[in-house]
């Protein structure tokens, strides 16, 4: 099973309002995650449609285990965040330039 999660059509169209030449960070902009259960692995769309798959093993849990810090990647529950800057798994929220 696959599943998508993109931006907002408004967020979408702030990014390339202006003249895109001039944006060096559109390759660290998410603008869409499809995540594919069957082989563990999610698949980041870059505002210049370039593309990267990730295994989930390496998105690590985040804190200390049985603290109230420790937080795991919920990888049912997506979403682009942060203006394609970051991408949520539930809690968890992994930083687009760190994937």
């Amino acid at each position: 099973m696959k599943k998508w999660s993109w931006l907002s059509d408004y967020q979408i169209g702030s990014i390339f309002k202006e003249d895109t030449s001039e944006f060096t960070e559109l390759p660290t902009l998410a603008i869409g995650v499809m995540v594919d259960y069957s082989k563990e692995t999610v698949f980041v769309v870059y505002a210049d449609l370039s593309w990267k798959s990730v295994p989930f093993h390496r998105f690590k849990p985040s804190g200390t285990l049985g603290s109230a810090y420790y937080c795991e990647p919920n990888f049912k529950e997506f979403q682009v965040t942060d203006w394609g800057l970051s991408i949520r798994f539930g809690d968890y929220e992994a930083g687009v330039d760190s994937i």
